[in-house]
């Protein structure tokens, strides 16, 4: 879409657009470490920190509702509607076609261990968001 007063600047959802090319989800952001780092006690600190922060949603749009000017319900809505946050098979099909597109555009090396259920270092716990919807989405 342009941007008012600039006729040449356009502003592009890069969600929407990554939605509309492949049809698959887009993830934005994953919990990774090496995997002589990821110990029980880590995978218990992450997850306890995951659903630290999805029940205190509410809060977290209230105060980012005042940084960012922004009505908090409208916030609370974004984050509840259109942002997931696990890596299931939808989330890890996006993240795969994402890796052999980047790997044949010769942008990295193909990913090595991938099965279905992503790479072998990519673990379930891991948190993840994706878009819901074709709606349109920030970066995260």
């Amino acid at each position: 879409m342009p941007v008012p007063g600039f006729e040449t600047l356009y502003v592009y959802d890069v969600i929407h657009q990554w939605r509309e090319m492949t049809g698959k989800p887009a993830v934005l952001a994953i919990w990774a470490g090496r995997r002589d780092a990821i110990t029980p006690e880590v995978l218990t600190d992450f997850a306890a920190s995951k659903q630290f922060g999805l029940e205190r949603i509410r809060e977290i749009s209230e105060a980012a509702s005042i940084k960012l000017d922004l009505p908090p319900r409208a916030l609370e809505r974004y984050l509840t509607e259109n942002i997931h946050f696990d890596l299931d098979e939808e989330n890890l099909a996006g993240l795969q076609l994402y890796f052999e597109m980047a790997a044949a555009a010769g942008l990295i090396r193909a990913p090595s261990r991938w099965n279905s259920r992503g790479p072998s270092r990519v673990r379930r716990c891991a948190g993840a968001r994706k878009a819901r919807s074709n709606q349109p989405t920030s970066l995260i």
